[in-house]
C-alpha cells in the first residue's frame, strides 16, 4: 500500500493488545498488511512484562529492603536499571547492548565473593531479571520506530 499515511505514536500513546488472531495476518479474513510482523514483538513485550513483575516481586518480598542492600550491588544495579529504561525509551539499540554488557560485567565482578552469601538469592534474581528484560526488549528496540497504520485507513 504505497502512499499510505502512517501515524507516529506520541509520548502518551500506548499499545493495547487485546486479542491477536490469525485473521489479522496475511491470508486471514481481516488481513492487515504485515500484521504477522507484530506477533514476535508482542511476545517479547509479554516476556519483558513478566520479567519486570518478577523483579518487583523479588524486591517486595526480599528479606532485606533495598535501602540495606550492599552498595557494591545496589548503586550499579540501580544505575543500570535507570539506563536500560532510558535506552529502551529512546529506542537506542547500541545503548541497550552497552547496558547488557555492563550488567554482565557487574555480575562477574560480584561473583568473586564481594557480597554476603545470604543476599545472593536477591541479587542474583535481580541481575537475571534485568538481563532477561534487556534481552526481550532488544528485539522491540530494533523494531523502532513503530509505525501504525492510521485507523482511518484500516
Amino acid at each position: 500500500m504505497s502512499g499510505e499515511a502512517i501515524a507516529q505514536p506520541g509520548e502518551h500513546d500506548v499499545l493495547l493488545v487485546v486479542d491477536i488472531q490469525n485473521d489479522f495476518c496475511p491470508g486471514g479474513a481481516l488481513a492487515v498488511p504485515r500484521g504477522d510482523e507484530v506477533v514476535p514483538i508482542v511476545n517479547r513485550l509479554a516476556q519483558a512484562v513478566a520479567e519486570t513483575r518478577s523483579m518487583v516481586r523479588t524486591i517486595r518480598f526480599a528479606h532485606v529492603p533495598p535501602e540495606e542492600w550492599d552498595d557494591a550491588f545496589r548503586d550499579p544495579w540501580l544505575d543500570l536499571l535507570h539506563r536500560s529504561g532510558t535506552a529502551v525509551a529512546d529506542a537506542d539499540t547500541d545503548q541497550v547492548k552497552a547496558v547488557r554488557a555492563e550488567l554482565r560485567a557487574l555480575a562477574n565482578r560480584l561473583a568473586v565473593g564481594e557480597l554476603h552469601d545470604d543476599l545472593w538469592p536477591v541479587y542474583g534474581a535481580l541481575l537475571i531479571n534485568l538481563r532477561n528484560v534487556l534481552d526481550a526488549l532488544d528485539a522491540v528496540v530494533d523494531a523502532q520506530p513503530v509505525q501504525v497504520a492510521s485507523p482511518a485507513l484500516l
